[in-house]
């Protein structure tokens, strides 16, 4: 986070004056754009464009006298660190809900300026609720200040393709007949999709508008009788794209989304996913007088179960990127060894350059979280590529990186000893190892929810009386975003079920604040059991060793070393007809030997 102060305050001061000219009291604005999805494109993250804060999670609340960033509470420290000092007062939202903070604040007859495009249905009606009911007053306001006054990056201009059916598995048009049966059954005449995964997945097409997800920000109104009229950006269409959509997806300029309501009769019912759809795309329907319903998007079940092909591609993906995994450990090995300790960014540039060199690469997955000593006790830590952090000495190091390949999304987390580190984290590491192995052999019925699995991953650390602040898993995507809904473990308990073909993360960690941090993660798929029906379990795609040397074998059951020793087996067999260099096959081998045969060398 980055922002020199006097550029800050003279945004702020700009801010203050368009307040006062229209009058507004207060003004919201969240790190969201008219999609509601977690990628957002650098120049519609309002947030870091004004205060150059880059969680994954803030909203700003500019006042007459005073400037508060609202965040999660992994942010907190690193925003008090870089915005208290330039006058911010930082919230933890998950101690008090922003919007209860925000009427506390109020007084009554005060003015609250809000973006509608910027806030959810849901969000919008909540607020006006609130607000209202603590005698202040929820303002539209007609264009976004921030927008306006706060430097513009760089865009990339949008490049679309489409997503060949051997990656995908079924054709566009099939998926379209599927999403307009349900929005016929659900007696609408259209459904309207915001997310730019599910319209991606819908019509087998991706985009470059961000680093990390080959997304296509678009719009869609899906009819009833399986027409689209899809709202996209015209620069980025090519003729073979177009010719790709065919007849039945009528192309239109992404602007033109303030009139979508005029493909549509007066009295249409509209469908809408009140938690992902802004307020302000809800309006154009009503202005219409269309009625607007509130249902779930129907590509959010569809695109989370995996086809076979999916499925198969999955698995080809993490056989490369476990090629690239073994190459970077062996690397990171070798330079432990010398005197000069390696660096986060050196050791984040190595991982995403090898796996760059993997068949079907695109890009990561997400920035590549690569934490040494303390800065691995930052669950969302990214390193300042600008300065030369080295690796702390008898301590861990995280890395949690990812690649997007044309045929699927991987994520995977291993924490590495740095020369000897202290008895307590090993025992920690024990710990969450032991969890994670818990969650990856359980069996459970058809119908079971994540916070069930979540529990089990966290089992051996509540029984010493720790935890950890992140949930167990998310769903990954296709060559689509490496979170993906609906699927969640956590402790809240979703209504959604586990079904076979979805793919998931396991990733239990525990996180010593100011000294050490301890992820590890794999993904795996759900899948049938073989013996018993009615049973479901999990296949596991990650192939990646893990680091013995900080186990305390006596903490260890039979079931844990066994299922180790068979991990390590089947990545040893999968990977080693792909490793062309012999210092890697060596490596991978020795890192792969049974558990009794490697901890009493490293004892």
């Amino acid at each position: 986070m980055t922002h020199a102060s006097r550029d800050l305050d003279t945004l702020l001061t700009a801010l203050r004056t368009w307040m006062a000219d229209r009058p507004v009291d207060a003004l919201v604005i969240p790190k969201a754009d008219a999609h509601h999805v977690e990628w957002l494109r650098p120049h519609k993250n309002l947030v870091a464009r004004l205060t150059g804060f880059d969680g994954s999670y803030g909203r700003i609340v500019i006042w007459r006298d005073r400037q508060v960033l609202i965040t999660s509470g992994i942010y907190v420290e690193a925003a008090t660190e870089a915005l208290a000092p330039l006058g911010f007062e930082i919230v933890d939202d998950d101690r008090t809900n922003w919007l209860e903070w925000l009427v506390a604040q109020l007084t009554k007859g005060a003015r609250v300026g809000i973006d509608p495009w910027l806030h959810t249905m849901s969000e919008y009606v909540a607020a006006r609720v609130i607000v209202g009911a603590a005698g202040a007053e929820l303002v539209e306001i007609d264009e976004n200040p921030v927008d306006r006054i706060a430097p513009l990056p760089t865009q990339i201009p949008p490049q679309y393709v489409l997503h060949p059916e051997r990656f995908a598995g079924i054709d566009a048009a099939t998926k379209r007949r599927r999403v307009a049966e349900i929005v016929a059954a659900r007696g609408s005449d259209a459904c309207l999709l915001s997310a730019p995964d599910s319209i991606c997945w819908l019509l087998n097409i991706r985009g470059n508008e961000t680093f990390d997800a080959p997304l296509a920000f678009a719009m869609a109104l899906v009819k009833a009788d399986a027409a689209v009229t899809l709202f996209l950006g015209p620069e980025g269409v090519t003729p073979e794209l177009a010719a790709h959509l065919g007849a039945d997806v009528n192309l239109c300029n992404y602007k033109a989304i303030h009139h979508y309501g005029d493909a549509l009769p007066k009295d249409a019912v509209v469908e809408m996913d009140a938690a992902r759809t802004s307020e302000a795309v809800a309006a154009v329907a009503r202005d219409r007088g269309c009625t607007v319903i509130d249902r779930p998007d129907p590509c959010q079940d569809l695109k989370a179960v995996k086809n076979p092909v999916e499925v198969a591609g999955a698995r080809a993906a993490h056989l490369r990127d476990g090629v690239a995994q073994v190459r970077f450990w062996r690397w990171l090995d070798a330079r432990l060894c010398e005197a000069a300790m390696p660096t986060e960014a050196e050791a984040e540039r190595r991982i995403d350059a090898l796996r760059a060199e993997q068949a079907h690469f695109h890009s990561v997955s997400f920035r590549t979280i690569a934490g040494t000593g303390p800065s691995g006790a930052i669950p969302h830590y990214h390193s300042d590529l600008s300065r030369d952090i080295s690796f702390v000495r008898d301590s861990f190091f995280l890395l949690d990186s990812g690649g997007q390949f044309l045929d699927g999304t991987t994520d995977v987390t291993r924490t590495w000893a740095v020369g000897l580190p202290p008895a307590e984290a090993c025992f920690h590491y024990t710990l969450v190892l032991k969890g994670m192995i818990d969650a990856h052999v359980l069996r459970f019925p058809e119908g079971s929810r994540g916070y069930m699995i979540d529990a089990a991953a966290r089992r051996p650390l509540w029984t010493v009386g720790l935890d950890y602040p992140h949930g167990t898993g998310h769903g990954v995507g296709s060559f689509l975003g490496v979170h993906e809904y609906p699927i969640r473990l956590r402790t809240k308990p979703d209504p959604e079920p586990l079904v076979a073909g979805m793919i998931t993360s396991i990733e239990p960690g525990y996180y010593a604040a100011g000294r050490y941090g301890i992820r590890l993660e794999n993904l795996v798929c759900v899948v049938p059991d073989d013996e018993k029906p009615g049973l479901l379990g999990f296949e596991t795609l990650t192939l990646c060793p893990f680091d013995l040397r900080p186990l305390l074998r006596a903490e260890l059951e039979t079931s844990h070393i066994a299922w180790l020793d068979a991990y390590h087996a089947m990545v040893r067999e999968r990977l080693l007809p792909h490793l062309d260099d012999s210092a890697d096959r060596d490596w991978l081998i020795a890192r792969t030997q049974p558990v009794d045969q490697q901890m009493p060398a490293v004892a």
